[in-house]
């Protein structure tokens, strides 16, 4: 939110949800799924895309520190997700499967990075130290 602002914010929220729950029933329709996960993971996307902008503002061993442990936070959720999934039986005919919306985190991060790569900053954080804007 100190990135983007509020409104920015909660469009990047509502944007990722929403986009995470059409991947999930676009990819497994016969499984659905409710929560706010997607969403939460389309911020964590906006997040890395914000890091990736602000290479003129964040000292490049800060910024790669950053972009690291996201990109492994990254891949851990994805294996988690499928190392969960793999533990079960499908869904179809049981109602007490464990079953996580594999494909709604995936969309909520892809999204999430490609609306906070697109949508403007706050010109106090796209400033430089030193820059005038």
């Amino acid at each position: 939110e100190n990135i983007y602002g509020a409104g920015r914010f909660l469009l990047i929220f509502i944007g990722a949800g929403t986009l995470s729950g059409i991947a999930q029933m676009v990819l497994t329709p016969d499984l659905p799924a409710v929560g706010a996960s997607g969403a939460v993971l389309g911020i964590f996307g906006a997040g890395a895309a914000a890091t990736i902008r602000l290479k003129n503002v964040l000292p490049p061993a800060v910024r790669n520190s950053e972009l690291t442990w996201m990109g492994i936070m990254a891949i851990t959720q994805i294996l988690f997700d499928q190392f969960v999934n793999s533990l079960f039986p499908s869904a179809s005919g049981s109602t007490d499967a464990v079953r996580i919306a594999a494909y709604a985190h995936i969309g909520g991060m892809l999204s999430g990075f490609v609306l906070g790569w697109v949508l403007p900053m706050r010109r106090s954080i796209e400033a430089a130290p030193g820059d005038v804007k």
